[in-house]
């Protein structure tokens, strides 16, 4: 890692550290998906990856409408991929900011994001879907 990367992420986990709520969401994907004439394929990292940027980005949309495309204004977010020993169940766990104007309702937050998750195919609805969201406590 070079001086000036090292800096830049030192400078983007201390804003991190500014924020005041955080919530860990998990995503988890369908096994399978289909593609052209209704044949199942294999969920690859790849779709994962852009699945789960897909989400941000829409969330993204969502909390700050037109000053997340004019500004660039963002969630904080880190992604976590993970499967179970098979590599056949994936799931995705996310440290997501919670931005200040849902402070006092958290819940609907969590409604926004549930709809969204809901909105995608790749994510796994019914029975089977873990979307787990929680609120983390500060330490402060």
């Amino acid at each position: 890692m070079t001086g000036k990367m090292k800096r830049e992420y030192i400078k983007w986990l201390s804003d991190f550290g500014k924020c005041e709520m955080f919530c860990d969401v998990t995503l988890s994907f369908n096994p399978y998906f289909t593609y052209g004439f209704n044949r199942k394929n294999k969920v690859r990292k790849c779709h994962r990856d852009e699945s789960v940027a897909q989400f941000i980005k829409r969330l993204n949309r969502k909390v700050f409408g037109s000053a997340n495309k004019r500004y660039g204004r963002k969630l904080y977010c880190i992604p976590v991929d993970e499967s179970n020993k098979y590599e056949d169940r994936f799931h995705t766990h996310i440290l997501l900011e919670i931005p200040e104007r849902y402070y006092g309702d958290v819940d609907a937050f969590f409604s926004l994001i549930r709809n969204i998750v809901n909105q995608l195919e790749c994510f796994e609805k019914g029975k089977h879907a873990q979307h787990l969201i929680r609120k983390i406590k500060n330490k402060n």
